[in-house]
């Protein structure tokens, strides 16, 4: 391979008298090259066994790393402020596809290289009215095939130390103009960045200027620990400045993700809504109250095995017996006392059933004699057809990833959000008249309607969801709830309402797929997602696994 010097192809005096796309493609080129060699680089260190030879390689490559870092959140700006994101899919495809020409591995003299300037000749058009991506963070994530999130950070970096877009009351300029003057002047950036970052959290406007002054003081210590140390030191303090100037800047409900079936949440309160939780608990912790005895048979009722204690029938779904759902429901008296923490929970999700569900143990938590409920959650638990009619009572799915100590755990039922449910539980939930028992492959809702009606009915809207779990496109995380169905072929072309023509799509996706950055292509009766050539140019068909796994 023919490495030129970048550095003095691109200073010669002849490249003076090129027009802006010829210049363009010369610095385009030479990155190519750079990008070549360092392919081939470690090859050519394993030659050598000279530890100079390593020494000073390391050193390079370090340099080299620090600059690529700093070219990438430039890049991020520039794609932003041109407006990248706007660019047509068939312009996307072209440049994907031709900027993928790579040369021969033998160093052919017939080794074709891109042609960058015929890449750019011509003018660019950018789609008017709705861009292809929505902004330049999406576009980038595809672009690049990088994590959504580390393409944003990219973005809000280049807002911080390189320019925010133009508005009618800020120029275009960076957020912390000290930092930026060092990003560009300092050896290592990365510092600079990960102060940047601390920075905009504990700094509004009024005292930025002073904050960031000190930030590019301590920056400037040589030591990389002493600098580390002081700069944890001053965003620590400046933190606890915020939390005495706002105290209720950190309050809120927090969950921090589930293992092993226990779902963990932290709750922080101030004030009034402190008043009332701690009021709660009292009520809950006092043994001659309503609420007391009410918190404690719910708890039983969670984590202890089922028994008969005669309570008041409650509603449940028509392939249960009356026998069965009392069964279900009843509470053990065998099962040991529930402990402090598992009653206060107990109380706590009984008022929470008063509010929203109108449930009978809520009301006698409260004490309020009537229902409140603020709305009707629905629940869809999917089970198999032999767990409904087993009454999710003999069998269970197998989760040997889930297993402890050599011993295969079951599960009844997986409910919408993921969350395993056990056959104990899963048996005391369909007594509730909310819990809708999703039975896949079930065939007792009419799931096919023509092109009698444009819109999905509910049912069909359930059986979709039950099967998709979520939006089908890669990657995405959000909830059943917040998804839309769409036709696969649309209804404007002569698609039918129907479940196999029917795919789950968060509505931000619904809008990428009329923009054309993917398909959604039918295989096996299941909706996959097909990407254009510039973000997966072998054309595969794609499936969203993430929310198949029960947590």
């Amino acid at each position: 391979m023919q490495i030129t010097d970048p550095a003095r192809s691109l200073n010669d005096e002849a490249t003076a008298n090129l027009d802006p796309q010829q210049r363009a493609a010369r610095h385009l080129h030479a990155l190519k090259q750079i990008t070549d060699y360092l392919h081939e680089l470690p090859r050519l260190l394993a030659q050598h066994a000279d530890p100079r030879v390593a020494a000073l390689a390391a050193l390079q490559i370090e340099q080299l790393e620090h600059e690529v870092l700093r070219n990438q959140i430039h890049a991020a700006h520039r794609v932003e402020a041109t407006a990248a994101h706007a660019l047509p899919v068939a312009t996307l495809d072209h440049l994907k596809s031709a900027s993928a020409t790579a040369p021969a591995a033998d160093d052919s003299p017939n080794a074709k290289e891109p042609d960058l300037e015929r890449m750019l000749d011509g003018p660019c058009a950018l789609v008017p009215g709705r861009p292809t991506y929505q902004n330049a963070t999406s576009f980038l994530a595809a672009w690049l095939r990088i994590e959504f999130f580390g393409a944003k950070a990219r973005v809000e970096d280049a807002h911080r130390l390189i320019a925010r877009p133009a508005s009618a009351e800020l120029p275009e300029q960076p957020r912390f103009i000290w930092l930026a003057e060092q990003f560009t002047s300092t050896p290592d950036p990365h510092g600079v960045l990960a102060a940047a970052r601390r920075l905009e959290k504990v700094a509004d406007d009024n005292e930025s200027v002073d904050l960031e002054e000190q930030t590019a003081t301590l920056l400037g210590e040589e030591d990389p620990r002493t600098r580390a140390d002081g700069l944890s030191k001053f965003f620590r303090r400046a933190a606890d400045t915020q939390k005495a100037t706002d105290p209720l800047a950190g309050t809120g409900l927090f969950r921090k993700g589930t293992k092993n079936g226990i779902t963990t949440y932290i709750f922080k309160a101030a004030g009034e809504d402190s008043e009332l939780l701690e009021s709660l608990i009292a009520n809950v912790d006092h043994p001659k109250t309503q609420a007391h005895s009410s918190a404690v048979d719910s708890a039983k009722a969670s984590v202890g095995p089922t028994g008969k204690a005669g309570q008041d029938e409650l509603p449940h779904p028509d392939f249960l017996t009356d026998e069965e759902a009392a069964s279900a429901c009843a509470v053990d008296l065998g099962a040991p006392e529930p402990t402090v923490a598992q009653r206060r929970l107990a109380g706590l999700t009984n008022a929470l059933r008063s509010q929203i569900t109108g449930n009978s143990a809520g009301i006698a938590a409260t004490g309020s004699g009537k229902p409140k409920g603020l709305f009707r959650p629905t629940v869809i638990v999917h089970m198999p057809l032999r767990e409904m009619l087993a009454l999710a009572d003999r069998h269970g799915l197998e989760l040997p990833e889930a297993a402890g100590a050599g011993r295969l755990p079951t599960v009844g039922g997986i409910t919408a959000h993921g969350l395993a449910i056990d056959p104990g539980t899963l048996r005391r939930m369909l007594c509730e008249a909310n819990i809708i028992p999703m039975v896949l492959g079930g065939s007792s809702e009419i799931l096919d309607v023509g092109r009698s009606q444009r819109y999905f009915p509910t049912a069909m809207k359930r059986a979709i969801l039950a099967r998709d779990r979520g939006c089908i496109v890669p990657g995405c995380t959000v909830p059943p709830e917040h998804c839309e169905v769409d036709h696969i072929q649309e209804w404007v072309n002569g698609g039918p309402t129907s479940v196999l023509n029917g795919a789950s799509i968060h509505p931000g996706h619904h809008t990428d797929r009329h923009a054309g950055l993917f398909e959604i292509v039918v295989k096996d009766g299941l909706p996959w997602v097909r990407y254009p050539k510039h973000v997966d140019p072998e054309q595969r068909l794609w499936r969203n696994t993430i929310n198949f796994e029960p947590k």
